[in-house]
């Protein structure tokens, strides 16, 4: 849940098509459910959540208290589509099942019964 915000206050804005660029926006009006930013747009006032179309689309992108958040949001994404397109359908010979239960751990990913307690 984001900050209350206040009028004055800068979003910062990520377009949802990358042939605009990201910049700060302003904080026009609140009101109960949405604030108004620069631009025409509706974001969520507690959620920071986009407008969305019928369609399930944002209208609007996606909105940041700081360009810092959002640049933490990208590296992370980015970490994981590189880890995600590293690992093969079958685990490398030189991985053992310990280090698997240590990752799916780590991601917080459960093991089926028999497999997590060394009953493999």
């Amino acid at each position: 849940m984001a900050e209350k915000l206040v009028v004055g206050q800068m979003l910062w804005l990520v377009p949802p098509d990358r042939q605009q660029s990201p910049g700060w926006v302003t904080v026009e009006k609140i009101g109960r459910k949405w604030a108004f930013v620069s631009g025409r747009r509706k974001v969520d006032a507690l959620t920071l959540e986009s407008e969305r179309t019928g369609f399930g689309h944002d209208t609007h992108g996606t909105f940041y208290l700081t360009q810092e958040e959002w640049r933490e949001e990208e590296r992370r994404r980015k970490m994981w589509r590189t880890i995600r397109g590293n690992i093969d359908l079958s685990p490398p010979d030189d991985i053992s099942t310990d280090a698997i239960r240590q990752a799916a751990a780590l991601l917080g990913i459960t093991l089926p019964d028999g497999v997590s307690n060394g009953g493999d």
